[in-house]
């Protein structure tokens, strides 16, 4: 996967509507990250593991986390809990303790919650949101045409609510979103050489083999 700065959709906003956005730069940042949960799947942001210390039973989580996929410590996989539900699991003592057990974990307010010691060292495989040199977030290469759409489709929708153009563009400007929202998926789901090759493999055992008798057998 190849990811650009959303600069890119910036530029491409100003040069289709005609207009500066600069104004509008940090909704356009948060309708991009919109559309990039629209078009859904894991090629929208990045997996990778990043390690959080304990320390008063809680760790902050980096900021351009999107979503925390599993939780592990040196011995063990932790499991998640929700916040409402912190007590101890089924068939533990729930009056020993009204936090959420060392295997246990739970996410709220930008912290991961467990009964650790302090100092112990999680390791989280999580999506993220890449960020270029400026600290600016990155789009999926693939996605720019659907996520620039998207952008055009919200700021116009903006002078539609003001009676500043006519319902006609606020629908082709959401069919087109729609259109290329479908196509981001479509090339995201496509599988790459190799697995095409191996897909090959397995659709070849799947011939099936003439017995003595004439008949098939699957």
């Amino acid at each position: 996967m190849n990811f650009v700065s959303i600069k890119r959709v910036l530029a491409s906003v100003t040069r289709n509507l005609g207009v500066d956005v600069l104004d509008k730069e940090q909704s356009i940042i948060e309708w991009a990250f919109e559309a990039e949960k629209f078009i859904g799947g894991l090629k929208s942001f990045i997996q990778t593991e990043e390690n959080v210390t304990i320390a008063s039973n809680r760790a902050a989580l980096p900021s351009n986390i999107v979503k925390v996929l599993s939780v592990s410590n040196s011995s063990s996989i932790l499991k998640p809990t929700h916040a409402h539900f912190r007590g101890n699991p089924v068939g533990v003592d729930a009056d020993t303790d009204n936090m959420v057990t060392g295997d246990r974990y739970y996410i709220q307010d930008g912290y991961i919650n467990a009964k650790l010691d302090d100092g112990v060292v999680l390791t989280l495989s999580v999506l993220t949101i890449p960020l270029d040199a400026d600290g600016y977030p990155k789009i999926n290469d693939a996605h720019i045409e659907a996520v620039v759409a998207y952008c055009m489709w919200m700021i116009k929708n903006i002078d539609y609510y003001n009676g500043k153009v006519p319902q006609y563009v606020i629908n082709d400007l959401q069919k087109r979103w729609f259109f290329l929202c479908g196509q981001a998926r479509g090339i995201d789901g496509m599988p790459s050489s190799q697995e095409l090759s191996e897909i090959g493999k397995y659709w070849n055992t799947l011939i099936p083999i003439k017995s003595s008798n004439g008949l098939k057998n699957h």
